[in-house]
C-alpha cells in the first residue's frame, strides 16, 4: 500500500452506512473491470433499494494517454438494480461526446459499495462503461470512480437530483463557484473561483471571478455569463451556458437541486488550452468573514518540480475582529513535506479583507509559499465559514491552489468520539504525472478503523477490495481538530503511512499524506468532494 496511499486525501463522511459493522473485507466489492464478476450480485434488496431515483454526477481526471477528461450527466436508478434512463456529456482531450437514453445495471453490497454499468455507447469510448460507487445510507449522494477497460483515471461525486429545480426560474439567485482545469501541459493549469447573480431569464449580474495560473499569477475581473434561455431539459436538468471574459467559452451544466449546479467546459482544443469543470452553489452572503474555524482543502501544481506534480494543503482558518486571521496547516508539495509529525505550520495576526456586498475576501500569509501554501489568497463565501479559496500569490510562485472552505462544527470539543461512524474515502489526482483514483470506506471498530477500497493507477492492473485494518487516529487537538492518522497495511499491501487530519465535524475530516518519502517520489494525489 506504500505507493497506493502516498496520496493527499480528503475523507468525508457521507452518512452512516447500513450493515457496515457486519461486513468484512472479503465480502465487500467496490467495483470490477469488464472481465471480473461482482461479489455484490447477491446484495440484500434493501441495499440495492438505497440507490433509487434521479442523480447527477460529475467526474474529472485523465484518459489512458494522459489527456484531460471531464464527465457530467444524469441517471435514473429504479431501486432494483437497473439504470432506466439518463444522459451524459464527456470531454476527452477537448472532444465533446454526448449520449442520451443511458441504460444499464448497478449493484450494492452491505457496505453500500458496488458497481454501475452503462451498456449503451458514449462517443468513441470503449464499452461497457463501468464505475465503482460508494453510497450514503440514505441514498442521497455518494462517490464514484472509473473501473472499466478504457482505462479512464477519473473520479467524482454523484448526488440525487430534484427535478422540481429543472427551470431557470427555480434556480435563479446568488451563487459562488469553483472551476478547476486539467490541461495537457500542466503549467497551464488554472483554477477559478467567483460569484454571480442569476436571473430567471438566464442573464447574470454582479459577476466577479479570480483566476490563478500555475507559475504565472492571478487576475481578478468581472465577466458575463448567459444561461441559454431555453433553460434546462425537463427530463435531465441539462442545459448550456457561455461565459465571456476576454473571450467566450462554452459549458454544459446539469442542475442537481436549487442552489447546486455541476458544470464542464465543452470547447474544442484551440478555443481553450484547459478543460474546466466544477460546481456552483447557492450563496447567502454573511455579514462578516469572522469564523471560529473554517477547514480548507486545496490542490494545485508545484511550479518548480520537473515534471510538474501535485501540491496539496489542508488546514484551518480562524478569523476574528473582522480583519485578523490565524492559519494552521500541513502540506505535501510534490513530495516535500511542510508540517506533519514535526508539528503544523501556524501563523497569526494575518491581514484579512472582506466585502459583505459580494462575499469576496482576501487572506495574506507571511511566508506561506515557502511552507507549501500561498503568500496570498482570495475566497468567496457562500455562508459563514463556507465557500471556495484560490491562490493569488503573484508571479512564478503561484501554484493555482484551490478548493473548499467548510465550517468546523465542533470547535473546542473535538476528540476521538467525533469519529464514530463509517466514512467514504475518495482520492483523485490533478497531475498527469501522478494521476490515480481511490474509492472506499473507513469503518470504525473499537478504537481502530478498517479501510476497504479500490485503486486505479495508469499502467497497472486495478487493485480491488484491498483491506487495511488496525488503522488509528490519535493526538486530536480539541480546538483546531488536527490529529494524526496511521494507516497500517494488511494482506502484504506495503508499509504504514502517516496522514495529518483536520476534523470538520461529526464523522467528517480532511487529511494529507505526510509519510517521509525520497525526493524523487511521485507527488501526492488529492481528493475534492463537493457536499
Amino acid at each position: 500500500m506504500g505507493r497506493l496511499l502516498r496520496f493527499s486525501l480528503i475523507l468525508i463522511q457521507l452518512g452512516w452506512l447500513v450493515g457496515c459493522g457486519g461486513g468484512s473485507g472479503g465480502s465487500t466489492n467496490g467495483g470490477s473491470n469488464s472481465s471480473s464478476s461482482s461479489s455484490s450480485a447477491n446484495s440484500p434488496t434493501t441495499m440495492v433499494a438505497t440507490f433509487n431515483g434521479q442523480y447527477a454526477f460529475l467526474l474529472t481526471g485523465f484518459d489512458a494517454t494522459g489527456n484531460p477528461m471531464a464527465l457530467v450527466g444524469s441517471l435514473t436508478a429504479d431501486g432494483k438494480g437497473n439504470i432506466t434512463a439518463g444522459s451524459a456529456d464527456l470531454t476527452d482531450n477537448f472532444v465533446l461526446m454526448a449520449s442520451t437514453g443511458l441504460v444499464g445495471t448497478y449493484t450494492l453490497d452491505n457496505t453500500l459499495r458496488g458497481v454501475i454499468t452503462f451498456t449503451n455507447t458514449l462517443g468513441s469510448i470503449t464499452h461497457p462503461l463501468i464505475f465503482g460507487i460508494s453510497m450514503k445510507s440514505n441514498g442521497t449522494s455518494g462517490d464514484v470512480m472509473g473501473l472499466d477497460a478504457n482505462p479512464l483515471t477519473i473520479g467524482g461525486t454523484i448526488q440525487q437530483q430534484a427535478s422540481s429545480a429543472f427551470s431557470l426560474s427555480s434556480i435563479a439567485g446568488n451563487y459562488v463557484f469553483e472551476l478547476d482545469s486539467n490541461a495537457p501541459n500542466e503549467t497551464k493549469r488554472q483554477s477559478t473561483i467567483g460569484r454571480f447573480t442569476l436571473a430567471a431569464n438566464g442573464t447574470t449580474t454582479a459577476a466577479l471571478l479570480d483566476t490563478s495560473v500555475v507559475g504565472v499569477g492571478s487576475t481578478s475581473s468581472t465577466f458575463s455569463a448567459i444561461f441559454n434561455a431555453a433553460g434546462p431539459s425537463a427530463s435531465s436538468g441539462r442545459g448550456t451556458l457561455t461565459i465571456t471574459q476576454n473571450s467566450t467559452t462554452n459549458y454544459v451544466y446539469y442542475i442537481v437541486a436549487v442552489g447546486k449546479i455541476f458544470v464542464i467546459e465543452s470547447d474544442p482544443l484551440g478555443s481553450s488550452s484547459t478543460i474546466r469543470a466544477g460546481v456552483a452553489i447557492g450563496q447567502n452572503i454573511p455579514s462578516s468573514a469572522n469564523t471560529s474555524g473554517a477547514v480548507f482543502a486545496l490542490a494545485g501544481i508545484d511550479p518548480t518540480s520537473t515534471p510538474s506534480n501535485n501540491d496539496c494543503a489542508v488546514g484551518v482558518l480562524q478569523v476574528t475582529n473582522l480583519s485578523s486571521g490565524s492559519l494552521t496547516w500541513d502540506s505535501n508539495d510534490a513530495g516535500t513535506l511542510h508540517g506533519g509529525t514535526g508539528g503544523a505550520n501556524s501563523v497569526s495576526n494575518q491581514t484579512v479583507t472582506y466585502d459583505a456586498t459580494t462575499g469576496r475576501g482576501t487572506v495574506t500569509v507571511s511566508g506561506g509559499f515557502s511552507k507549501g501554501l500561498f503568500d496570498s489568497s482570495v475566497f468567496y463565501l457562500a455562508g459563514s465559514g463556507q465557500g471556495f479559496m484560490v491562490d493569488s500569490t503573484a508571479g512564478a510562485n503561484n501554484r493555482a491552489l484551490a478548493g473548499s472552505l467548510q465550517p468546523q462544527m465542533q470547535t473546542g470539543s473535538f476528540g476521538a468520539a467525533t469519529l464514530s461512524g463509517t466514512m467514504i474515502v475518495r482520492a483523485v489526482g490533478n497531475s498527469v504525472n501522478n494521476t490515480g483514483t481511490v474509492l472506499g470506506v473507513f469503518t470504525p471498530s473499537s478504537n481502530t478503523f478498517t479501510f476497504t477500497f479500490d485503486s486505479r493507477s495508469p499502467g497497472k492492473a486495478d487493485a480491488l477490495n484491498l483491506v487495511s485494518s488496525g488503522d488509528t487516529i490519535s493526538g486530536i487537538n480539541g480546538t483546531t481538530g488536527r490529529g494524526t492518522l496511521t494507516i497500517t497495511p494488511t494482506n502484504g499491501l506495503g508499509n504504514p503511512t502517516t496522514e495529518v487530519v483536520y476534523l470538520v465535524g461529526q464523522n467528517q475530516l480532511v487529511f494529507v499524506d505526510v509519510t517521509s518519502a525520497p525526493a524523487n517520489a511521485p507527488a501526492p494525489l488529492f481528493f475534492f468532494d463537493q457536499e
